[in-house]
């Protein structure tokens, strides 16, 4: 089974047992909350015999990946990781009001700085460059004038 596979299989596990009351572990409940928060995913979980070999156009957005960006860039904020991270998302919130779409914000710019760097691979992942582009693209700078 391939690492696709076992995420997708996961999923569908996990939305089952949720499902059927049953408990669910810390880790479960971290990813159940983002099932929660996109209710138009919940279908897709529902039908594992439709969507565990489901290969999705590029023009159709994938659920499983955008689970995994949302598990990835919450784990990114808990952890402050890279450095500062945490305080660019609390900006950002207090900047959108919005905990969700700065989320959404945030996966977009972490997947692009991972493909680039995935396509590149003698770059060293420059963090520090990560993260002033994100404050100039959030146009914190503006916000202190």
């Amino acid at each position: 089974m391939s690492v696709e596979q076992l995420q997708r299989q996961f999923l569908f596990e996990l939305w089952e047992k949720a499902q059927n009351n049953q408990a669910l572990t810390s880790a479960e409940k971290s990813i159940f909350k983002i099932i929660e928060m996109h209710p138009e995913i919940h279908s897709v979980l529902s039908n594992p015999e439709v969507f565990s070999d489901h290969e999705f156009k590029v023009d159709e957005p994938d659920p499983f990946v955008h689970i995994e960006l949302h598990a990835i860039v919450l784990d990114m904020i808990n952890q402050d990781a890279p450095a500062g991270i945490r305080s660019i998302y609390d900006k950002r919130v207090n900047q959108t009001g919005d905990k969700h779409e700065t989320q959404h914000d945030l996966m977009l710019a972490v997947f692009e700085w991972l493909a680039v760097d995935s396509f590149n691979k003698t770059a060293q992942k420059d963090e520090e460059k990560f993260l002033s582009d994100l404050e100039a693209q959030f146009k914190f700078s503006e916000m202190n004038e």
